[in-house]
C-alpha cells in the first residue's frame, strides 16, 4: 500500500523531477571540477601505474581462451598484485573525499524537496523546489552534515566489510563471491536508508531541530521497519541494475537521471509511510485524499 501511494504520488510531481536534475547536474560538473583539479594527477598516476588497458586486454583472452571463470580469476589476480604503494592510498582518499561532497550536496535537496511533497500530501499546496531550497538553507546545511557525518562511516563499513566478504569467498566461489558481496552491500545499505527513513518527515511534519527529529525517527522508523524496508531494498536493487547496466552504453545519462528519480521516490515513499504510520489525511493528487 506504502508502495503503491507512493509511487502516485511521485508521478504526480514529475515537474519536481526536471528542476533536481538540473540541481544533480550542476552538482555532477562541480564533483568533476573537484576531481579534475585536486585529484587528476594521482588517479592518472595510479591507473598508469597498474596498466588497467593492458589487464583488460589480457583478461579478455583469457575469457576467450578459457572460460569467464578463468578470465575472472586472472583479471583479479592481476589487479590485486597491483593495488600496492602510497599511490593507490591517495586514490582511496581522494574517492572519499568525492563521495563525501556528492553525499553533501545531494543531502541538501532532503529537506526542500520533502518539505514541498509535504505541502502537496498536507494542504494541497505547491512550494517552488528554489524558494524551498533557499528558505531552507540554513537548517540543510546543518541537516547534511549530520546526515553525512552518520551515513558516511556506515557506507565505507559496508564497501570495506563487502570487500573482505568478497576476499574470505572468492577462493572456493570465484565470479559467485562477487555476486554475493554485492547483495550484502546493497542489503545493507537497504536497512541504513530504512532506518533513516523518518528522520526529514518528522522534522519537516513536526517542525523540530534536527537533532530532536534524529532521536524520534528511530522509534518511527522501527515501527514501519517491516513496511519499509521491501520496497527500499527492491528500489536500491533498480538503480543499482541501471547503474552497472546502462552506464556504458548510454554514456552515463540514464544514471543521471536515475539519481533525481531515486531521490524523489524515495522521499514520496518515506512521506507516504509517515502519514499512514501515523494515521493522518494525505493528498494523493489534487482530488484524491487517502484517509
Amino acid at each position: 500500500m506504502i508502495f503503491r501511494k507512493s509511487f502516485s504520488i511521485f508521478s504526480n510531481n514529475v515537474g519536481l523531477l526536471f528542476k533536481l536534475l538540473i540541481y544533480c547536474f550542476v552538482l555532477l560538473l562541480l564533483c568533476l571540477a573537484v576531481i579534475i583539479a585536486v585529484f587528476r594527477p594521482i588517479i592518472s598516476s595510479v591507473f598508469s601505474s597498474m596498466d588497467l588497458a593492458n589487464r583488460l586486454k589480457e583478461a579478455l583472452n583469457l575469457w576467450l581462451n578459457g572460460g569467464a571463470s578463468t578470465s575472472f580469476r586472472g583479471f583479479i589476480s592481476s589487479i590485486t598484485g597491483l593495488v600496492r604503494g602510497s599511490d593507490v592510498w591517495s586514490l582511496i582518499v581522494s574517492f572519499v573525499i568525492v563521495l563525501a561532497l556528492f553525499k553533501f550536496f545531494l543531502a541538501l535537496t532532503y529537506i526542500p524537496v520533502t518539505r514541498i511533497l509535504y505541502g502537496k500530501m498536507s494542504e494541497n499546496f505547491s512550494e517552488k523546489f528554489y524558494q524551498a531550497l533557499v528558505s531552507s538553507l540554513g537548517k540543510s546545511l546543518y541537516f547534511a552534515l549530520i546526515y553525512l557525518l552518520i551515513t558516511l562511516p556506515v557506507d565505507l563499513a559496508v564497501i570495506v566489510s563487502g570487500y573482505y566478504l568478497f576476499k574470505l569467498l572468492y577462493p572456493a566461489f570465484s565470479i559467485l563471491a562477487l555476486t554475493v558481496a554485492i547483495s550484502y552491500a546493497l542489503v545493507f545499505l537497504s536497512v541504513k536508508n530504512a532506518l533513516l527513513s523518518q528522520w526529514v518527515p518528522i522534522f519537516v511534519a513536526e517542525n523540530l531541530s534536527v537533532n530532536a527529529s534524529l532521536r524520534k525517527s528511530f522509534a518511527a522508523s522501527v515501527k514501519c521497519f517491516r513496511r519499509t524496508f521491501p520496497p527500499i531494498l527492491l528500489l536500491v536493487i533498480l538503480i543499482y541494475s541501471i547503474l552497472m547496466s546502462t552506464a556504458v552504453i548510454t554514456f552515463a545519462i540514464l544514471p543521471i537521471l536515475s539519481v533525481p528519480a531515486y531521490l524523489l521516490f524515495l522521499s514520496s515513499f518515506n512521506l507516504t509511510a509517515y502519514f499512514i504510520s501515523n494515521d493522518k489525511k494525505f493528498y494523493v493528487d489534487e482530488k484524491t485524499v487517502e484517509n
